[in-house]
């Protein structure tokens, strides 16, 4: 009777072990067969796997801007010495200042704008003066401009932007045809006279970059 017992219990032992081993084969047989497929996989894979197209930047809403001009502060204290008749429209440029003044213009990518890309609002009508563009209005209002017998300047707000506007100052030279000087403030000047005294206080800064 003993000797049965013991029988069965090797029995049973050998029937548990059997089980066992079965369970750990199908466990090695399966990761086998899953490190295959993975190695499979990554045989047929692409060396290098394709790159998805980077998109190009989104333009900006205002497309043309005036770099700042540097000059010394000595030279930029007197830019706008001698006589100058002051206007208040943009019609009352004459071809030579707005020529000027229209091709120093550059584009998003840094070449020279179109100058019918180039709009100022006459003072008191409506512009893009903040950030929350609406369409279809200009991003720069005239403040007032100078004709002089060498030079001429245009003094505007330059909206688009998330603070109050800043305000620009252009300076071009008839004999080259171009802006000489180009600098930016937050102090407008309500006239001629004040603008001489922003000057003077070295209120502008000419080394901002894009900025109008």
């Amino acid at each position: 009777m003993q000797s049965t017992e013991v029988s069965r219990r090797r029995f049973a032992r050998r029937i548990a072990l059997a089980a066992v081993f079965a369970v750990l084969g199908s466990v090695g047989t399966f990761e086998a067969i899953r490190a295959y497929r993975i190695l499979s996989a990554s045989v047929r894979l692409p060396a290098e796997l394709p790159q998805a197209p980077i998109p190009p930047a989104p333009e900006p809403p205002d497309s043309i801007h005036l770099n700042t001009i540097p000059l010394l502060p000595k030279d930029r204290q007197h830019i706008l010495n001698g006589d100058f008749q002051i206007v208040t429209r943009m019609v009352d440029l004459p071809r030579s200042c707005w020529d000027s003044f229209a091709s120093s213009f550059l584009g998003f990518s840094g070449a020279p704008a179109s100058k019918e890309l180039v709009t100022l609002a006459d003072p008191g009508q409506d512009f893009e003066a903040t950030d929350l563009i609406r369409g279809g209005r200009p991003f720069r209002r005239l403040v007032f401009a100078g004709l002089g017998s060498k030079a001429c300047f245009v003094y505007y707000e330059q909206g688009g932007q998330m603070h109050p506007a800043t305000t620009c100052l252009v300076v071009m030279d008839y004999g080259q045809s171009k802006a000489v000087w180009v600098g930016s403030s937050r102090r407008r000047a309500r006239n001629f006279k004040e603008l001489r005294a922003n000057l003077a206080a070295d209120l502008f800064g000419d080394t901002y970059g894009p900025v109008c």
